[in-house]
């Protein structure tokens, strides 16, 4: 009864909270706040005096646990330059709670930190180690948390690994071995969009990165992807029997267009560079080169039902050469079936891979067959980005709560 009974407050809290927080979950009205924390404070309390929570199994007590972990509101300060990996994190920290989260001024930081420009910044900025927040996040790039780590910032610091760890810093060896150690320390927390980092790290860089979580961005869709809907140069349309293609990055231009040219192949409509994003092209049929083997809008794209037809490992190998300075040699086709995207083994039952251009005819055995799964396919989808948004949940709510406990559950090894 006790357990069911503080259950119940705490979810009056959330509702309070919900109430009184601004726009996207950025700011809680300072009345509430008061309340919150000594309710919580009894909630410790009354746990701590032995009380136990009754049920027929451990679920409400394991709950009851996590929310009064978790409950007290989180001021987590957010350094970034991409707008992009902003908006999809912001998106992601609304859905696991009701935090204060701000961006911290860069005041002239950005790619490529190096160590003198990193202690001048320290400087400048070290308050934001020495109170105001409860954790940080370093996003795009990893670079920008070089001056935390080289003086030693003490608060808890997730760092997002995005784009190679070492972007605009592949010559600093210094650098690579302060991130190595950084990965290890015990309020530093390194994490990554994709599996590809940690690959890279060891096999180009001879740097040994523990990444604890895997943790794609895009599960959930901004409120921002509406704007850029209202903002399209053209509305799409396509029937059943039809696919869209999307000329993006430099693979289109050098390969596939000059294929389809080739043999006289015309597929339209062909997505303009301000189609309108995702929400434009929901449960479409979309012809795709990556152009690079991870990217948000492969998740995005997923949550808005898109339907992927792109080229098999073995065509996509043969185009590109290369990845972050591993040839063929270096980045097998094993290795490319594990860390990108588009070929993991648990993607393949709901992506199309045509071998070769001519596929692409819309009277091919290949396109009709391809077309023909959709509906079944777009199912598969669904399920599949229901089951990746709560592990996104989960995964975020234990990172929060590292935040205030120390505590992470569970890490993923992905050093290679």
């Amino acid at each position: 009864m006790l357990g069911r009974s503080l259950l119940r407050n705490l979810d009056r809290c959330d509702h309070l909270v919900s109430q009184y927080h601004m726009i996207n979950g950025r700011r809680v009205s300072l009345r509430i706040l008061p309340s919150l924390m000594v309710l919580s404070s009894m909630i410790i309390l009354v746990a701590l005096m032995g009380f136990s929570v009754s049920g027929s199994d451990s679920y409400e007590k394991e709950l009851l646990i996590r929310e009064i972990t978790v409950l007290n509101t989180l001021r987590i300060g957010i350094i970034n330059t991409h707008e992009g990996i902003h908006t999809s994190l912001i998106t992601i920290l609304d859905t696991v709670g009701t935090h204060i989260l701000e961006s911290v001024p860069l005041n002239g930081m950005t790619h490529g930190v190096k160590k003198n420009e990193a202690n001048n910044w320290w400087r400048n900025n070290r308050h934001i180690c020495e109170g105001k927040y409860d954790g940080l996040i370093v996003a795009d790039t990893a670079s920008l948390a070089r001056p935390l780590l080289q003086n030693h910032c003490a608060k808890p610091i997730v760092i997002l690994i995005t784009n190679r760890y070492d972007y605009a810093e592949e010559d600093d060896r210094e650098y690579h071995a302060l991130m190595e150690e950084s990965c290890l320390r015990p309020n530093v927390l390194c994490v990554a969009t994709n599996r590809l980092e940690a690959l890279y790290a060891a096999r180009v860089r001879r740097t040994y990165l523990w990444i604890q979580a895997i943790l794609p961005l895009g599960a959930f869709l901004p409120e921002a992807l509406s704007d850029i809907l209202g903002e399209a140069e053209i509305e799409i349309k396509a029937d059943d029997k039809s696919w869209l293609v999307h000329p993006s990055g430099p693979l289109y231009d050098l390969y596939l267009k000059p294929e389809l040219d080739k043999l006289g192949i015309t597929l339209k409509p062909i997505i303009p560079g301000r189609f309108g994003g995702p929400l434009a092209i929901h449960n479409h049929t979309v012809v795709h080169v990556p152009h690079q083997p991870t990217t948000i809008s492969f998740w995005e794209n997923l949550a808005s039902g898109v339907d992927y037809v792109v080229p098999d490992i073995q065509l996509y190998r043969s185009w590109m050469t290369s990845f972050f300075g591993m040839d063929g040699q270096v980045f097998t086709e094993e290795d490319m079936s594990r860390v990108m995207d588009w070929y993991r083994p648990e993607h393949r039952e709901f992506i199309c891979y045509f071998s070769s251009v001519d596929q692409l005819r819309e009277d091919s055995t290949f396109a009709v067959e391809c077309l023909s799964g959709r509906d079944e396919r777009q199912k598969k989808i669904q399920e599949f980005m229901n089951q990746h948004r709560r592990s996104t949940t989960k995964r975020w709510t234990e990172i929060l709560t590292w935040m205030k406990t120390n505590h992470f559950p569970s890490p993923e090894k992905e050093t290679l």
